[in-house]
């Protein structure tokens, strides 16, 4: 039997080098363990007693056979030299050998590790049941290597040490597999990953194809095709270009919703930042020519058309300062007197109509109120020569009516049944000064001295700016 092994194991302060040099043993177990000792960093010189223990595995697993121990075994420069025997422990499958080392004589064992694998070197052992080798037909197990098969080395679970080299590492593996190291590199178009969970992407940025069609994007056209809410809270939606182009805010639709910007509440059009340029209205007709444009800096109203007080709702304060706005109520009575509608006023007071203004700023109100009256048939006149009717305007914003204004139209009373009544329309106007903003309230009242009948009467506020 021919065997060469060589082992270094490091444990504490002992390094042991084991040689097991050539040599020739027939038909017997017995072989040669030579090794070098090392003690706190020099040769070992003296005595020490040596376990020898075999085992199936490199770490835990079965021992096989008895533990040998050589007791003063000389050690001359660091070199030493037993002979061990194992019977039938080598019968193919790989074989560990575990030393302890002590001092000779007494002392706890040392146990060096790790595990040394037995190997073996070409015509290294020459068993004693080898004899029909020399003249076989056949070698089953001529493929072996170090008394495993060939498809050992080959399956990576009987692999305990080294490292893979990448061009090993393919293919598909249905174990999941942690690549914790911060340094690996994923290289690749990655069209296979799957179940990927997009909160984890904790870096980089994502492409605008990689988005959902339903995220908004700055640089592109957005279509919102549901009706959307964008609440702002305390901060305000800014449309704007510092680069010199002309921003904007362009509304189109379809239908009868073609164009329509809506606001709820108002249209404030302020200053430039730099204060360059005040809030200018400007309203563009088909062709694309200004019609009518509202310069903030000096009130002017510039209109190529005409502004016709049939647009204008009598029923709503209109709250721009430069702009002429009326607001009216009246009453429609039938004064042919086919219908019970009509007021009959005789010798006392007669509420007309009564008006609220919301004046947008400091100017002038002109109130103006109308009253539609004929006498009353009597049968006699009791003396009256003439039926006297008064038209009054009164403010009513404090509580108290105060009087503003009265106008008074002269009647002749009818007796005769055959002639006609006497009819007339008051008219009477006057104007407020306004200091400011605010509300304010009055009306129109009659009184008349003998019988009047009231038909149509109205109350109308038109209010102007300051400035002309």
């Amino acid at each position: 039997m021919e065997i060469f092994l060589r082992f270094v194991t490091l444990v504490g302060s002992l390094l042991l080098i084991l040689v097991w040099p050539p040599f020739v043993q027939a038909q017997s177990g017995d072989f040669s363990y030579q090794g070098n000792l090392i003690v706190s960093g020099q040769p070992a010189n003296g005595s020490f007693d040596i376990e020898f223990a075999l085992f199936d595995a490199l770490a835990n697993g079965a021992q096989i056979g008895s533990t040998l121990t050589r007791t003063n075994v000389s050690a001359t420069n660091g070199a030493f030299s037993v002979v061990l025997n194992f019977p039938g422990a080598f019968s193919g499958p790989p074989r560990f050998v575990e030393l302890r080392v002590r001092p000779a004589g007494g002392g706890a064992y040392v146990t060096l590790a790790p595990r040394q694998l037995v190997t073996s070197t070409p015509y290294a052992i020459r068993s004693s049941n080898s004899n029909a080798a020399d003249t076989a037909t056949t070698a089953n197990n001529a493929g072996n290597l170090n008394n495993q098969p060939s498809s050992f080395y080959t399956n990576a679970g009987n692999l305990s040490t080294g490292t893979l080299p990448s061009a090993r590492l393919a293919g598909t593996y249905s174990q999941a597999l942690n690549l914790s190291n911060t340094s690996n590199v994923y290289a690749g178009s990655g069209s296979a990953l799957t179940s990927l969970d997009a909160s984890n992407i904790s870096a980089g940025t994502l492409s605008d194809a990689r988005l959902s069609g339903n995220v908004a994007f700055k640089n592109s056209i957005n279509n919102f095709t549901n009706t959307n809410s964008f609440n702002f809270g305390t901060k305000s939606l800014q449309i704007r270009n510092d680069s010199g182009l002309v921003p904007g805010l362009n509304v189109t639709g379809s239908g009868g919703n073609l164009g329509i910007l809506r606001l709820r509440n108002s249209l404030e059009i302020w200053p430039s930042d730099d204060a360059s340029r005040s809030g200018y209205l400007d309203v563009r007709n088909a062709a694309g020519s200004s019609s009518i444009s509202l310069n903030g800096e000096n009130g002017n109203i510039t209109s190529t058309g005409t502004i016709t007080t049939a647009n204008l709702n009598a029923t709503t304060a209109i709250s721009a300062p430069n702009l002429p706005a009326i607001k009216a109520a009246q009453t429609f009575r039938d004064a042919r007197g086919l219908g019970p509608n009509r007021i009959t006023v005789n010798n006392s007071f007669q509420t007309l109509e009564t008006l609220n203004v919301n004046v947008p700023a400091s100017g002038f109100l002109l109130l103006t109120a109308t009253a539609n009256i004929a006498s009353v048939w009597v049968s006699s006149s009791g003396g009256l020569t003439v039926i006297r009717g008064h038209l009054k305007i009164e403010e009513t914003t404090s509580g108290s009516p105060t009087q503003l204004v009265e106008k008074t139209s002269y009647l002749i009373p009818i007796t005769t049944a055959s002639v006609n009544n006497a009819a007339d329309v008051i008219v009477v106007s006057w104007v407020v000064p306004v200091s400011a903003a605010g509300q304010r309230s009055f009306q129109s009242v009659i009184t008349a001295d003998g019988g009047l009948y009231i038909y149509t009467t109205t109350l109308s506020a038109q209010y102007f700016p300051n400035s002309l």
